[in-house]
């Protein structure tokens, strides 16, 4: 999977797309600017802003946050059911930005009356000093509790066990308030420091390598996902892929990228990363919905059927079962709004290449209407959260229902020459 701290880009059948809306998007403009993106790609997951505790990027008071959340939670849900929201990642997890996001939910539940609804929790992973010298900063609207900041010094920023309590302390903030069940990815994480300052390969390259033995196997049975074996976080983005080394005459840039932005070579840490990923790739599930039928197979308004039913080819092409998958089907009704009309029983899918399963959903006649009935199905499994490609999981069908019997006989066209 990938990010672009954007929402214009597209997942491949290879790797899914996560989509960013950032703080400064106008929301006047959302249905123009957003709404025909979310009709073509159902089911996608959106991150709500980026580092909204922070001034340089997306920083907002945790009341303007959780209002800038409300609206574009609300669009996107009305929009498509489907889709899947995420939080913005905070800078990193420390007890001033937990505090930050404790006022987020506060202040979603005395606007609004409910709790902050959320499929997805992102966080961010850097070690940086939380006071106006240099480093992360005080969130926006917190100086009242600049004192709680953490005062790390410059050699912090590649210190492992920090980074692990920081993550660890974010589950147990999770579950402590209820969000225990929800997936965690950390999509931002790195070595933002120069080599000059005490950040050579060696020292990114064993801070990188360490931390993805630590997503890999750490869990804990009382904070950890449920849906996948206790583990502490489902995803994560190292920064960066192709971001600029720091320039010294221009103070731009960071550490840590894995490519040459302009020449696309690809640096001894990208190396590392390749071999790594190679030799130590959890294992996830990859569901694929193959082929579709329907019965029966013609439809005529007139000899109408009482229900509907589609059958779906489905397998497993990951590496764990799949557990609890059904298939749900939604009619499109446009402008971004969808029905459901059914879901079919659940069934578990061991990973078999060869094997496939059959699932079936019926609905009745009745839902649909004269003439052409866009609809979306889409696969959904208990550990959905472990799903290797997400974009194999959805597949557009035009079901139609003539008005009349066609004739019984069919002309094919003449060809002259």
């Amino acid at each position: 999977w990938y990010l672009d701290y954007d929402f214009r880009g597209a997942s491949t059948e290879e790797m899914a797309y996560v989509r960013v809306i950032r703080t400064g998007q106008n929301l006047a403009t959302l249905a123009a600017d957003v709404g025909p993106v979310v009709d073509a790609n159902p089911g996608d997951l959106w991150i709500l802003g980026n580092e909204p505790d922070r001034d340089t990027q997306d920083g907002r008071t945790p009341d303007a946050y959780a209002e800038f959340y409300h609206e574009v939670y609300s669009f996107l849900k009305a929009r498509d059911p489907s889709a899947q929201v995420a939080i913005g990642g905070v800078v990193q997890s420390t007890p001033l930005r937990r505090r930050y996001l404790d006022m987020v939910l506060s202040a979603y539940q005395a606007r609004y009356g409910e709790p902050l609804p959320v499929d997805v929790f992102t966080v961010h992973g850097f070690v940086l000093r939380e006071d106006q010298t240099w480093g992360a900063g005080i969130p926006p609207g917190l100086d009242a509790f600049a004192s709680e900041g953490m005062l790390y010094e410059l050699a912090d920023h590649r210190d492992l066990e920090i980074f692990k309590t920081q993550m660890r302390d974010f589950r147990r903030w999770m579950a402590d308030n209820g969000l225990r069940d929800k997936p965690l990815i950390v999509s931002e994480y790195g070595i933002l420091m120069p080599a000059d300052y005490g950040f050579a390969y060696e020292q990114v390259r064993d801070f990188m390598l360490g931390s993805f033995d630590f997503f890999n196997t750490e869990t804990d049975a009382e904070t950890g996902y449920p849906a996948d074996a206790n583990r502490l976080v489902q995803w994560w983005s190292w920064f960066s892929l192709n971001a600029p080394a720091y320039d010294f005459e221009t103070q731009e840039g960071y550490n840590g990228n894995l490519f040459e932005p302009s020449s696309h070579q690809i640096n001894a840490l990208g190396v590392d990363f390749g071999q790594y990923v190679a030799e130590h790739a959890p294992a996830g599930t990859d569901l694929v919905l193959d082929s579709v039928q329907m019965q029966p197979p013609l439809l005529v308004a007139s000899a109408a059927p009482m229900t509907v039913t589609v059958s779906a080819t489905v397998h497993n092409l990951g590496a764990l079962d799949a557990q609890n998958v059904r298939l749900r089907v939604w009619r499109n009704d446009g402008a971004g709004a969808f029905t459901l009309l059914a879901t079919s029983a659940s069934h578990s899918i061991v990973p078999a290449a060869a094997q496939n399963v059959t699932l079936h959903a019926e609905w009745p006649f009745a839902a649909l209407s004269a003439g052409d009935n866009p609809l979306l199905l889409e696969l959904d499994a208990d550990n959905g959260g472990l799903e290797n490609v997400c974009a194999n999981q959805q597949m557009a069908y035009v079901l139609t229902v003539f008005e009349q019997e066609l004739g019984k006989r069919l002309y094919l066209p003449v060809a002259v020459r």
